[in-house]
């Protein structure tokens, strides 16, 4: 799941990255076509000014947008394995305290069994 969303988020940056590239092209096309051309040229590259500013604000929110997204994800599954491990461990404490000889005698078979794999190592 992590991997899945490290490859989406780098997919997204590289998009990202294209598009601005697309505009800032874009741009220079029109700068090209408001030196070339007269007061109707100059009109339209007007036009394309305000909307190349439009289209590029609109790319950096929808970034800062799915970079909050994956933010927000990675904290949810954090706390949620947070939670997990947490509820775990009063669990295992809760059956210690109501089978102390049989937790020291599992505890105990398997400190062996570690001891017995690590020796043929």
């Amino acid at each position: 799941m992590a991997r899945n969303s490290a490859t989406s988020m780098t997919d997204f940056s590289r998009e990202v990255t294209a598009m601005k590239k697309q505009i800032a092209n874009l741009a220079a096309s029109i700068e090209d076509t408001a030196r070339e051309g007269g007061s109707t040229a100059t009109s339209i590259a007007d036009s394309g000014r305000r909307l190349l500013s439009q289209a590029s604000t609109l790319v950096d929110d929808l970034a800062h947008r799915a970079r909050d997204s994956v933010s927000e994800t990675a904290h949810v599954a954090y706390d949620r394995a947070k939670s997990a491990a947490h509820n775990t461990e009063e669990a295992l404490e809760e059956t210690i305290r109501e089978r102390p000889l049989t937790s020291v005698a599992i505890a105990l078979g398997v400190g062996a069994l570690l001891a017995l794999m690590l020796r043929r190592r």
